[in-house]
Order: structure tokens, then C-alpha cells, then sequence
């Protein structure tokens, strides 16, 4: 017998549609100018790579990568597959660990601006507001962890 399936998981499957693609949107908002401009002024793609806006847009790139396995998971639920319910969990724990490794990458410019810079200079505060927008980040997959793992959605995943 087919279990029926959680009525949360609508809700899900359409938070993480809408949420991946804001994150594409906002990504490709913040990236593609940055790279342009680079590339305009150096005329060169390779030393893109080797300069913090590089960092920018692998950081970009990576969260680009994750919103759209999670539109794909998102599409999945909806259509009743129960393998999405994996594929949520499977988002969940590489938006932390990617997270986590891109905050500790990005820390030590941030600190850099941020000791070089005023108090009261525009940018001051990069290191703080790059943790407040990491834990901000990171709240619907926190949500993700605890939801795919209630009863019933481990009943319907099996």
C-alpha cells in the first residue's frame, strides 16, 4: 500500500521553488555585474579567478548550483516522487557544509575591508553582516533537517 502523502510536503515543494528561485535571481543580480566589469577592465578571464571577485563569483556560482537542486527537489515533491524527500535532506546538509566552507573562505577578506576601513565607513561591518547572512542562509535548511525527519514524511519516503 502507498502511503499518502504528507500534506506539509506541498507547502515544501513550493517554499523551495520559490526560495531557489529568488537565490538564482539575487545570485546572478550580484555576480554578473562584478564579472563583467572584470573582465572589461582586465580584458582577462583567467585573472578573474585570482582576485576577490573571483572568490565573488564562485561563491555566486556555488549557490547558483545549490538554488537549482533545490528548484529540481522542490518540482520533484510536488509531483509526488518520493525520492525528493532524499534529495531535500541531500540540499540541506551541502547548503551547511558549502555554507560553512564559503563564510571560512570569505572571512579573511572581510576582515581585511573591515580593518581597513573606518567605523564609520559604508563596508565597516563586512565580517559581521557576512555571519548574519550566513546564518540567515542557512535557516530553511536547518527547517529542511527537522521536517524531512518527522513520521510521517519517513513512512511516505520509504
Amino acid at each position: 500500500m502507498v502511503e499518502a502523502r504528507p500534506p506539509m510536503l506541498a507547502a515544501v515543494g513550493s517554499m523551495s521553488i520559490v526560495l531557489a528561485c529568488v537565490g538564482i535571481v539575487i545570485n546572478l543580480a550580484h555576480a554578473l555585474p562584478a564579472v563583467l566589469m572584470t573582465i572589461v577592465a582586465s580584458g582577462n578571464v583567467v585573472a578573474l579567478l585570482h582576485t576577490p571577485i573571483g572568490l565573488w563569483f564562485v561563491e555566486a556560482a556555488a549557490w547558483i548550483g545549490l538554488a537549482t537542486y533545490l528548484f529540481v527537489a522542490g518540482v520533484l515533491l510536488l509531483s509526488g516522487k518520493p525520492s525528493a524527500c532524499r534529495h531535500h535532506q541531500c540540499y540541506a546538509v551541502l547548503k551547511i557544509a558549502v555554507a560553512t566552507l564559503l563564510t571560512a573562505a570569505t572571512w579573511p577578506h572581510g576582515s581585511f575591508v573591515a580593518m581597513h576601513l573606518s567605523a564609520g565607513a559604508p563596508g565597516a561591518d563586512m565580517a559581521v553582516r557576512t555571519l548574519r547572512f550566513t546564518a540567515v542562509s542557512l535557516a530553511y535548511p536547518v527547517f529542511l533537517m527537522f521536517a524531512m525527519n518527522t513520521r510521517a514524511v519517513r513512512e511516505y519516503d520509504r
